[in-house]
């Protein structure tokens, strides 16, 4: 367990850091001398990914909700607007993406959630975070395919995790009813 003066020193690390390189992060996208940071980067994004969709396996996702957007790049393409024969491949893996998403759509979950250790954690929320992060610059599904790949694992991680949780709790209930006789 990390104490919670570590947290803090390293959170105060981490803002610091942040702040001595945010010249250099911004300049990556050209947004080093921007007077509206947030306008900037939203316009930046629209038009990333206008230029991505130009490409033949391009998905209009400009007019898409934050939900579609975030769906599209985890589980698209499928079966239906698979591309070729390497799209059907790709639409095989999707599904059993949602498979095991189907797995975690519990409420169970939530309970799990609250005792889980601060790596499941943060596996969570680095995946949550750069796929919302992923969906604004993202048009192009070979692309997503590409990079969704990279942060994938740590969904799989929490899935992992959160299953054995759930297989040793039902054990232990099961445990618990068997009444000696």
């Amino acid at each position: 367990m990390i104490s919670k003066k570590k947290k803090i020193i390293g959170g105060i690390a981490a803002l610091t850091a942040i702040f001595l390189f945010q010249e250099k992060i911004l300049a990556v996208v050209n947004l080093n001398g921007s007077e509206n940071l947030v306008q900037d980067f939203l316009s930046f994004a629209q038009n990333r990914s206008e230029s991505l969709s130009t490409a033949s396996s391009g998905v209009a996702m400009a007019d898409y909700s934050i939900i579609e957007k975030i769906f599209t790049f985890w589980f698209r393409p499928l079966f239906l607007d698979a591309p070729g024969i390497l799209g059907v491949v790709v639409s095989i893996e999707n599904f059993i993406y949602l498979l095991l998403f189907g797995k975690i759509l519990k409420l169970n979950f939530f309970k799990f959630w609250r005792n889980a250790p601060s790596q499941v954690k943060s596996c969570l929320m680095i995946f949550i975070l750069t796929s919302v992060a992923m969906t604004f610059i993202m048009s192009n599904l070979g692309i997503m395919i590409r990079q969704k790949t990279m942060i994938m694992y740590f969904m799989f991680f929490v899935i992992y995790y959160y299953l054995a949780y759930e297989k040793s709790y039902t054990s232990e209930t099961r445990l618990k009813n068997i009444s000696p006789a």
